[in-house]
């Protein structure tokens, strides 16, 4: 373990020994919690034996916190098994991509599909350096047809959605997964959704594959 992430993490014990007393909630260390949790947060953390790299910003503040040993990560490993295939609509940086990876084993199969650029190079990266062959990255938005959209770009990456009248939109590449997955002919077993309120859309543009799923 690097120096900094070992500060890193005495340093959020401290932290979190103070809740409950209210000194965490005074403005002034609050000021001081966000400049040392920013200085002292790694650029990668563990993630079921994988290297899970988080970029620069760490939106998901995955750096400090135990983000996986929590009750979805347990219903999800619990949920899936090896050989299993898997998709994962909006993907972001792909914690949840490489987690499946891990769940499926090297006879499953892992679909990702994340339209922001940004996010969508830090998933390829995180495939790149931990050499995921099952894994299958996608810069797309599922739909529910096949076409070109305006993503609008939010603060913060992970609020990023698929928004045809926003003024700050860029466009992106979109497909439905009965498009996708035409001429794939293994069963999917578990679909991921998280895509900012466009989730009737994914499901109208899925009908043939929640056949397949359902049979």
């Amino acid at each position: 373990m690097t120096l900094k992430k070992t500060c890193g993490k005495i340093y959020l014990n401290l932290f979190n020994s103070l809740k409950g007393t209210g000194l965490s909630k005074h403005t002034t260390l609050l000021k001081i919690h966000v400049f040392l949790t920013r200085q002292l947060k790694s650029e990668y953390v563990d993630l079921y034996g994988l290297k899970f790299y988080l970029g620069k910003n760490d939106e998901g503040n995955y750096s400090s916190e135990n983000f996986y040993k929590d009750y979805y990560f347990d219903l999800l490993e619990n949920e899936i098994s090896k050989g299993d295939n898997v998709i994962d609509i909006g993907a972001k940086i792909g914690i949840y991509s490489l987690a499946f990876c891990k769940f499926v084993g090297d006879t499953g199969n892992v679909f990702s599909f994340e339209p922001t650029p940004e996010s969508f190079e830090i998933l390829q990266k995180n495939k790149q350096i931990n050499h995921l062959k099952n894994l299958t990255i996608e810069e797309k938005a599922v739909t529910d047809k096949t076409n070109i959209e305006l993503l609008e770009l939010c603060k913060f990456n992970g609020n990023n959605r698929i928004n045809n009248n926003c003024v700050n939109g860029i466009q992106v590449n979109c497909v439905s997964l009965d498009d996708y997955f035409s001429e794939f002919q293994e069963k999917i077993f578990f679909i991921k959704i998280d895509v900012e309120g466009l989730e009737p859309k994914v499901l109208s543009g899925m009908k043939e594959i929640l056949k397949k799923i359902q049979g």
